[in-house]
Formats: structure tokens, C-alpha cells, sequence
């Protein structure tokens, strides 16, 4: 008798631990997509977010919007700080047993920093797109458009922010020369400075950020 109630126990916590690692792979999937393919517009995401978290999550979790989490909150469920790097969102609260694994027991916290995640990224995202306004439109880029070693060489410096002096000893040139360099670069990209020219460059992946030393 006691055998069988330890196998039912076991296969019971098996099924729970099959459950959450199937809850917590939903979620995953879900805030992904919905956020890569839906359009929305950049100021409205951190609602966004919260609202198909508490969706998906049948209201078994929520973002709470202040600074800190209330101490009445606390007792009701679990809050893990929404963060990325040294920068502070928001919070997740998490109903009592929601996402509770014994064998993954981060997950509740892996939950937060993926919502953080994608906070940084839809912060990101509004960043670039707001120095990309601040740019005169261009014409739709050409086929094939490229930048010459030296161009890049010189739009690197410019990425490193290199001075003209540091740039012309790098590349073993005069400064005139780098001076000349640049304003070509400056009239390819159709752009005024410096920062102009790396927001277009970025854009149009004239050169992989990836790959920057």
C-alpha cells in the first residue's frame, strides 16, 4: 500500500513538473511572437506586454508598475524584479504556485528576465527610431549600395570615437586626408555628423555592430 501511494505521489509530481515546463515553454513562445510580429506602436509596449501577460498567464501573473512591490502584495504571491543589466523596469508578481518547479526553480525569475528583455529591446528600438527621425529622409536604398574599406575603416573610427588625429595615426594617413574621408562618407550617407552617420549606417547594417571589438 505504501508503495503504491509513493508511485502515485511520484507520477503526481512528475505531472506537475510536466505542466509548469509546458506552461513556462507556452510563455516563452507566445511573448516572442506576439512580440516580434504584432504591431505595436513603441510607446504603448510596456502596457502591451503587461496586458498579454496577464492573458496568457489566466491573471495567474501581473507587472506592478511601482518602484517597489507593496508589502500587502508580497504575502499574496512572489515578486521578481524585471531587470536588465543596471536597469530597472518594473516588477513581476506571480500568483502563489504559479511556475513553482522543483527541478527548474528559477524559472519565476528567468519569467522576469524575459519580460526585461523585451522591455530593453522595445526601449531600444524607440531610441533608434527617434535619431533616425531626427535624419533628412533619404531615396530607398540602392542595390548592392556598399562602403569602401577606407569608408568603413573611417566609420568604425567614427563608432570608437576616435578623434581625427587618433584616426589619421590608426590608418596612417594625414589628418587632411581622414578630414576628406569623412566628408565623402558624410555625402554618401547624405548625412551632417558624426552621429547622423552611425545611426544610418546601423540601420541600413552597413557595418555588424556584432563584430565591433
Amino acid at each position: 500500500m505504501r508503495l503504491n501511494m509513493l508511485d502515485e505521489q511520484n507520477q503526481y509530481d512528475l505531472a506537475k513538473e510536466q505542466a509548469v515546463l509546458q506552461e513556462w515553454n507556452y510563455l516563452q513562445q507566445s511573448l516572442f511572437r506576439l512580440f516580434s510580429t504584432k504591431k505595436v506602436t513603441a510607446s504603448s509596449k510596456r502596457c502591451f506586454l503587461a496586458d498579454t501577460i496577464s492573458h496568457l498567464t489566466r491573471k495567474q501573473a501581473s507587472i506592478c508598475w511601482d518602484e517597489t512591490p507593496d508589502d500587502h502584495l508580497i504575502p499574496q504571491g512572489y515578486c521578481y524584479e524585471i531587470k536588465y543589466g543596471q536597469i530597472h523596469y518594473d516588477w513581476l508578481e506571480l500568483a502563489p504556485n504559479y511556475l513553482v518547479s522543483n527541478l527548474l526553480p528559477d524559472i519565476p525569475q528567468q519569467f522576469a528576465n524575459v519580460c526585461a528583455l523585451l522591455l530593453y529591446l522595445a526601449e531600444h528600438e524607440k531610441f533608434v527610431n527617434y535619431h533616425l527621425s531626427q535624419i533628412p529622409p533619404l531615396h530607398p536604398r540602392r542595390s548592392g549600395f556598399q562602403l569602401t574599406k577606407r569608408e568603413q575603416e573611417v566609420l568604425q573610427g567614427l563608432m570608437r570615437g576616435e578623434s581625427r588625429e587618433e584616426m589619421a595615426q590608426r590608418l596612417g594617413v594625414e589628418k587632411t586626408t581622414i578630414h576628406s574621408h569623412i566628408q565623402r562618407l558624410y555625402n554618401r550617407l547624405d548625412v551632417h555628423s558624426a552621429q547622423e552617420a552611425i545611426v544610418r549606417a546601423f540601420v541600413w547594417r552597413l557595418v555588424d555592430w556584432l563584430d565591433m571589438p
